[in-house]
């Protein structure tokens, strides 16, 4: 029924002629996106992915692309500011109330909780960023690596145990999500 509401209401949006007329949400059928979760405009979510409650993912100005095995989770705000867009990759955690704001996010990474990552910024591959960080505009991670404060900065290189973490996380809300399907 939901995505029935969803269906109806983006497609009276998309007929409304408004100069502000985005392509529809894509969501693969093994994602889950929560009721009260909002993706307006060109947001597409991969396979096995996860949105969570509270969550805005905003394609409205350019296309916001999630990987597979995703989470987005609770009250993170995702949104471009270019027609560049924004890329989120496979396997990567981000964490309540983050904002991601015109970047884009490499396979394997674990945005910790309340993050506030802003335009330009690239976090790559096999990253952890601790809770309450901020990365400046600009900001590029090193791959393999742990970075945390306001402004962001590398505190280490990141060990097998990370890993282990990450994927673990990454993999309890591919499972989570069956429980609200």
């Amino acid at each position: 029924m939901l995505r029935k509401l969803k269906e109806n209401f983006f497609s009276t949006f998309r007929r409304s002629g408004s100069s502000t007329e985005s392509p529809y949400p894509h969501v693969h059928e093994t994602a889950w996106v929560a009721p009260d979760a909002v993706l307006i405009g060109d947001v597409e979510i991969g396979e096995n992915s996860s949105v969570w409650p509270g969550a805005i993912i905003r394609g409205d100005i350019g296309k916001v692309k999630v990987g597979s095995n995703t989470n987005i989770q609770d009250n993170v705000v995702i949104h471009p500011n270019s027609k560049k867009g924004v890329v989120i990759g496979n396997n990567v955690t981000v964490a309540h109330g983050t904002v991601l704001d015109g970047c884009d996010v490499d396979d394997n990474v674990m945005i910790g909780i309340n993050v506030t990552a802003l335009h330009h910024t690239k976090i790559k591959e096999n990253t952890i960023v601790g809770a309450a960080s901020l990365l400046p505009p600009g900001t590029e991670t090193e791959p393999n690596s742990v970075y945390s404060g306001n402004p962001a900065e590398k505190v280490r290189e990141l060990q097998e145990q990370d890993k282990e973490i990450m994927d673990k996380m990454a993999r309890s809300y591919v499972n989570l999500k069956g429980e609200y399907e």
